[in-house]
C-alpha cells in the first residue's frame, strides 16, 4: 500500500485533466494518458492529437522517445525512464520541472510491477 500512497502523492501536483502523450519518433501514434482523480488513465478519444488537448486548455506534456528501439526497454521494464533520460533517449516537451514527478512515478510503477527486471548486484561486493 505504501507504493500507491507514494505514487498518489507524487502525482498530486497535476490538476484533473492533465494529459501526457507518450510516443516514439518518427511519427509514432501517441499513447495519451489523462489524469482523472488521483490516477492517469488512457484518454478517451486517444486518437486525437496532442494539439487538440493543448487547445482544450489542460496541462499537457509530451514524452517522445527517439525510436521504438529506445522505447521498448522502458515499456518492458528493462530500463528505467531515468536511465533512458540520462542516455538522451527521449525528448520532453513541456515544463521539465513539472514532468520530473511524472517520470519518478513511472520509475515507481516499474519497481512495483517489474521487480524481476532490475539488475541484481553481487552479494557483498563492489561493482569493480
Amino acid at each position: 500500500m505504501g507504493a500507491q500512497v507514494a505514487l498518489a502523492h507524487e502525482w498530486s501536483i497535476y490538476p484533473h485533466g492533465t494529459t501526457v502523450s507518450l510516443s516514439a519518433y518518427p511519427g509514432g501514434r501517441p499513447l495519451l494518458l489523462r489524469k482523472a482523480g488521483s490516477r492517469f488513465r488512457l484518454a478517451r478519444g486517444h486518437r486525437a492529437s496532442g494539439r487538440d488537448h493543448r487547445a482544450a486548455g489542460a496541462a499537457y506534456f509530451e514524452i517522445v522517445f527517439k525510436s521504438i528501439r529506445i522505447a521498448w526497454p522502458v515499456l518492458t521494464g528493462r530500463k528505467s525512464t531515468d536511465q533512458v533520460y540520462l542516455e538522451h533517449g527521449f525528448v520532453v516537451r513541456g515544463d521539465l520541472m513539472r514532468v520530473l514527478p511524472l517520470t519518478r512515478g513511472f520509475a515507481r510503477i516499474q519497481r512495483v510491477l517489474l521487480p524481476f527486471s532490475r539488475p541484481r548486484r553481487a552479494a557483498g561486493g563492489s561493482n569493480a
